[in-house]
């Protein structure tokens, strides 16, 4: 009772993983979660919770200290898992400069994939990387291998937890939790929202040149079905008004 669907299907599965030990150790027959009916479980409902443009303008306004403001810009134009992101290191190569992209190892899915850096998140990791070769040059300090690192507490940074919530408290932010920064990149991918998405023509004006499909964020973000990637689906971008062109709606 008063547990969502989510918090039950978990439940079950670890009641499921006790049981399916207790059948490969023969020490009961059957696991009697298999013959549950899950159909009788309330459907979960799908949360996808993206900043606006405006949103994410004043989230960044309100962070209290740089390396905040850039964990909160790399997570949005790379749409890393949290523990992917503060996993990141500049000892195993995974920021590739030369050819700007990042590799992530051992991912939620067990596997490594690689992904395209874009313009905003080349500069932060510039600039983070320029702080680690100044902090480095240091006497007695130590290696700083982590991407996110504490130079005071010579000690990787796990997350911004507190931080986070103030800066959110500050800018007025409403239900977000750090993960939905990587809703808002999937999210933007899809409308074509990020500036490298877009074109500027003879008059000043930004069009949108480039949006992701479902197939190619399913591969940046490393989810193994495609269903997963479908929550999504009704944010894509399929083209449909630039269809219709610049037509004058004016009655004629």
């Amino acid at each position: 009772r008063n547990v969502s669907a989510s918090t039950l299907r978990k439940y079950l599965n670890a009641i499921s993983a006790v049981f399916s030990y207790g059948t490969k150790t023969e020490m009961i027959d059957v696991n009697p979660v298999r013959k549950y009916d899950k159909s009788y479980l309330p459907k979960e409902k799908a949360r996808i919770r993206f900043l606006t443009k405006e949103e994410y303008q004043e989230l960044l306004a309100n962070c209290s200290y740089e390396l905040l403001k850039q964990a909160v810009i790399l997570a949005v134009e790379t749409g890393l898992r949290q523990e992917e992101l503060m996993s990141l290191k500049w000892s195993e190569n995974q920021i590739d400069f030369i050819n700007k992209e990042i590799t992530v190892y051992f991912t939620k899915n067990t596997e490594h994939r690689t992904i395209p850096i874009t313009p905003p998140a080349f500069k932060v990791l510039r600039s983070l990387y320029d702080s680690k070769k100044e902090y480095d040059a240091c006497i007695n300090s130590k290696p700083c291998e982590y991407v996110f690192f504490n130079f005071n507490t010579q000690k990787r940074v796990k997350s911004f937890k507190k931080s986070f919530a103030t800066a959110k408290r500050n800018a007025n932010i409403k239900d977000l939790h750090w993960h939905d920064l990587r809703h808002t990149f999937a999210t933007w991918a899809l409308k074509g929202w990020f500036k490298w998405q877009l074109q500027k023509d003879a008059n000043g004006d930004y069009t949108i040149i480039e949006t992701m499909t479902l197939y190619e964020l399913q591969i940046w973000l490393g989810h193994k079905d495609i269903r997963v990637t479908q929550r999504y689906a009704h944010y894509e971008d399929k083209g449909l008004h630039r269809k219709i062109g610049s037509y004058n709606y004016e009655y004629e």
